[in-house]
């Protein structure tokens, strides 16, 4: 069973690791252009666009080369659904890939 002190190490160690890679763990603000239930009940509105949400991730379980991730805000649970030759693009760089590995 690991102790308080490993799991303090072990978290302050990755946060080390974020900062790093040029994210600020801590950011004074984010942007948000919807909340997650407007776009679970107007999906076909939203499919193959890109939006961006605030909240905080409750859940991440990565499958082989899958993951899904539970993300909830002040409106409600969303889960992402992300497969690793889709994401590793121009579009979503390396940097956060390591990012939520660091994460979970």
């Amino acid at each position: 069973m690991a102790t308080l002190k490993s799991l303090r190490d072990e978290r302050l160690r990755k946060l080390q690791e974020i900062k790093a890679l040029g994210i600020d763990p801590y950011p004074a603000s984010s942007e948000k252009s919807n909340y997650l239930n407007e776009i679970q009940s107007n999906f076909k509105r939203f499919e193959n666009k890109q939006v961006s949400v605030v909240g905080r991730i409750k859940g991440f379980r990565k499958i082989g080369k899958i993951a899904f991730i539970a993300i909830h805000d002040s409106t409600g649970d969303l889960q992402l659904f992300l497969k690793q030759d889709q994401v590793e693009t121009d579009k979503l760089p390396r940097t956060y890939l390591n990012f939520l590995k660091l994460t979970y």
